[in-house]
C-alpha cells in the first residue's frame, strides 16, 4: 500500500505543463546546439535566447520532480552507474536536505554505487535486489523494533486528519 511518485511516469493532471517526452528532450537538445552555434558565430545574445528557451522547456518537469520529492515520505533511488542521472542526483540531494530516508537500489552491486553517495547516504539502506527493498519496507512498516537511522519519522495520521483513516 505504498503510493508511487515515479519521475519517469509522472501523475500529471491533464492541464499540467510538465510533460516530459522524447520530443521535449529532442527540442531542448536542438536549442542547446543552436545556442552553441550562435555563440561560435559571435552572437552570444542569440545564444542566450536559445538557452533560455531550453530552460523554459525543462523547468516545468524539474519543478514537478522536486514537488514529488517535497510530498514524498521516502525515496527509492535506482542507481545505474551506466546512466547519467543528474535529475536523480538532484532529487536525492533535495531529499538529503529534507532528512528523508533514501533507499538505494543498485542491481549491479553495492560496489557500483558511486563513492559520493557513500559519503552522503546511509549504507544500511543500500540494496541489490527489489526483494531486499520490499523486505526492508515491510520491516519499517510492521516491525515494532526498528532503527530509524535518524531518518524515519512516523506520524499519527488519524490525528493529522482528525478522523480514523487507518
Amino acid at each position: 500500500n505504498v503510493g508511487v511518485l515515479n519521475p519517469c511516469d509522472k501523475p500529471l493532471e491533464a492541464n499540467n505543463a510538465a510533460h516530459e517526452s522524447a520530443s521535449t528532450y529532442k527540442r531542448i537538445d536542438e536549442l542547446k546546439k543552436l545556442g552553441v552555434q550562435a555563440e561560435k558565430d559571435g552572437n552570444p545574445a542569440l545564444g542566450l535566447q536559445y538557452y533560455q528557451q531550453a530552460s523554459g522547456l525543462a523547468k516545468p518537469f524539474v519543478r514537478m520532480d522536486l514537488r514529488s520529492v517535497d510530498i514524498s515520505q521516502f525515496l527509492i533511488m535506482n542507481v545505474n552507474p551506466e546512466v547519467h542521472a543528474c535529475g536523480s542526483y538532484g532529487e536525492q540531494s533535495m531529499s538529503v536536505l529534507q532528512r528523508k530516508p533514501i533507499i538505494t537500489y543498485c542491481p549491479k552491486g553495492k560496489d557500483k554505487i558511486p563513492n559520493w553517495l557513500y559519503g552522503i547516504l546511509k549504507p544500511e539502506m543500500f540494496f541489490t535486489t527489489m526483494d531486499e527493498v520490499r523486505n526492508y519496507l515491510l520491516h519499517i512498516a510492521h516491525d515494532a523494533d526498528i532503527d530509524d537511522l535518524n531518518r524515519w519519522r512516523f506520524m499519527d495520521m488519524n490525528k493529522v486528519y482528525g478522523r480514523e483513516i487507518f
